[in-house]
């Protein structure tokens, strides 16, 4: 049948029948409240494991506080480097919250929530502008960018830096799917670099990420020379006066990939696979380097494919998956240069995750966008073998970030709670408790803490702080109920104030290690000989488990002999 003149060509025929468009209609209707989920757990980590108290890093900030107080802040202040760090808009935004929450740390960390929560809107917008797939196919990027893996950033307040360098990406990345169309557009990214570059170190890198958007075909050159002399500037000006000899900043320097570039290779290989949390500590390393070069050698593919079919020129939908892959990468060599020399270890980190996530996300979405492009050619098949790979690799994330964040939550909020029992008694606190808990440099400490207590900050706000003054150091006992008695026990423990110390000391080392909790489990046969006999042996290794059970060493030796 011919069509009339004038007339709009005719639809293409895509095959699905009715049930198959009804069931595409339940899948996108579906992918709504999936995609919700993600959301609802991270909120529901924060609010169950967040604890309002200063930790680490976060007690750098308080004498920026006493100044803004007292009125002595100046932009010097606001501009000085913490670490290898520029912190002028995270230090603004903490200090006018920090006015209204009475400097709480946990409020901090839902306003980091809520960061991420605006820049996972801002990646949506860009999945349904460019169609990569239906609507449940977003749903895999929220769990990666609500994964709890990133659990170390997640309970901490001061982490709201890490989560302005994603917003000013997604920022970027949004405003740049404008250029050539609207004059704005370039300025605006420039904004959300610029954000990210005087949040945190790594926000520099969204500079050199928005490549993919510079290459594509339309661009001017007067564009990409703008973009770059900017992106110089802003390079120039973060370093201007920067002192990399700094405590902790630039850790390991180039030296050390020339003199151990297989340590530096291992390191960031296993820097890219701790995005997926190894299930044990027996074969994590292993495990961690096999994920790493897995989601090394899919992001090479999905390079390579763009840029040998020339997607990255002429198909504007690949344009912002790349820079989140680029970004990630980008993150991973210079996290490798500064920290290669700590150990390998330290990749490992938790902290270091939430920009892989955004790598592992990039992935995802131009496979996805491979094989809704590709049709029936063979190399959909192609595409969609390595989807699958994709999928595998999305499933274990998922599901072990899920396990050993929340057992890391456990941990965490135990700790945090001993944390501002010692805060709130610090001046009766022993030095070796504030180092292990609080912070790692106790002698900085004191006049921090008068800040606080002063002017009513953070805990000394809450009324938990009464309650800790008035029973003072509890040793042990912020972190959970005290293990049951076992009857071998009962009549010691009830004889013995120093048996019943040790026995509740032995139960908050056994709440903070997921370890001993797998391997003696509660109501196993002989659970609390065997734990007193891992207490009392060699079995105690780390320092933390020294702080809390050296002290109790001989009525621990009691409780064993006691249990059999």
């Amino acid at each position: 049948m011919s069509t009339p003149a004038g007339a709009p060509p005719p639809a293409p025929r895509t095959g699905r029948g009715p049930l198959l468009s009804a069931t595409g209609l339940s899948a996108s209707l579906l992918g709504v409240p999936l995609v919700l989920v993600p959301l609802a757990v991270y909120l529901l980590y924060v609010v169950r494991f967040g604890v309002n108290v200063p930790w680490q890093d976060e007690w750098n900030f308080v004498p920026l506080l006493h100044m803004a107080l007292t009125g002595h802040l100046t932009l010097a202040a606001l501009w000085a480097q913490h670490n290898e760090n520029r912190l002028l808009f995270p230090n603004l935004i903490l200090l006018g919250m920090a006015g209204l929450t009475h400097y709480n740390v946990k409020d901090e960390m839902l306003a980091s929530a809520g960061l991420l929560m605006v820049s996972f809107g801002g990646l949506g917008l860009l999945y349904r502008r460019h169609r990569l797939g239906p609507s449940w196919g977003l749903v895999p990027v929220a769990f990666l960018v609500f994964s709890l893996s990133q659990n170390a950033i997640t309970l901490t307040g001061f982490a709201l830096t890490w989560y302005l360098v994603v917003l000013g990406l997604v920022v970027a990345l949004v405003a740049l799917e404008g250029l050539g169309t609207h004059w704005w557009a370039l300025p605006l990214a420039a904004v959300g670099a610029t954000l990210a570059s005087y949040s945190a170190l790594q926000g520099l890198l969204v500079w050199p990420a928005m490549l993919p958007y510079l290459l594509r075909a339309g661009t001017t050159w007067v564009q990409r020379a703008v973009w770059t002399g900017l992106a110089a500037a802003a390079w120039a000006l973060y370093f201007a006066g920067l002192n990399l000899s700094a405590q902790h900043a630039g850790g390991g320097h180039l030296h050390f990939l020339l003199h151990q570039p297989l340590t530096a290779l291992r390191y960031f290989v296993v820097l890219v696979g701790a995005v997926i949390p190894s299930t044990s500590a027996a074969h994590g390393d292993g495990q961690t380097i096999l994920f790493g070069l897995l989601i090394l050698g899919l992001a090479a593919v999905t390079l390579g494919w763009t840029v040998v079919t020339r997607r990255v020129q002429v198909d504007r939908a690949v344009s912002f998956p790349l820079a989140l892959i680029l970004f990630g990468l980008l993150f991973d060599l210079f996290t490798t240069v500064g920290r290669a020399s700590f150990g390998v270890a330290e990749a490992t980190a938790s902290r270091y995750t939430i920009y892989n996530l955004d790598l592992l996300a990039g992935i995802y979405l131009v496979l996805l966008h491979w094989v809704r492009r590709e049709g029936r050619r063979a190399t959909a098949t192609a595409g969609a073998v390595l989807i699958g790979v994709v999928a595998t690799l999305l499933v274990c994330q998922v599901g072990l970030s899920l396990r050993y964040g929340w057992l890391a939550g456990v941990a965490t909020h135990s700790t945090r709670l001993e944390a501002a029992d010692l805060v709130v008694n610090f001046d009766h606190a022993p030095s070796a408790l504030i180092h292990t808990y609080v912070y790692a440099f106790p002698s900085f400490l004191p006049p921090q803490v008068r800040v606080l207590r002063q002017y009513r900050l953070s805990v000394f706000a809450t009324p938990a702080a009464r309650a800790y003054a008035r029973e003072g150091l509890v040793p042990g006992g912020r972190l959970g109920p005290s293990l049951p008695t076992p009857p071998t026990l009962q009549a010691l423990l009830r004889g013995s104030a120093r048996a019943r110390q040790a026995w509740r000391m032995l139960s908050t080392v056994y709440q903070t290690r997921p370890d001993l909790r797998a391997a003696y489990p509660q109501g196993s046969a002989g659970f609390a000989a065997h734990l007193l006999g891992w207490a009392t042996t060699a079995g105690v290794t780390t320092d933390i488990d020294h702080v809390f059970l050296d002290p109790y060493r001989g009525a621990l030796t009691r409780l064993r002999a006691a249990a059999g």
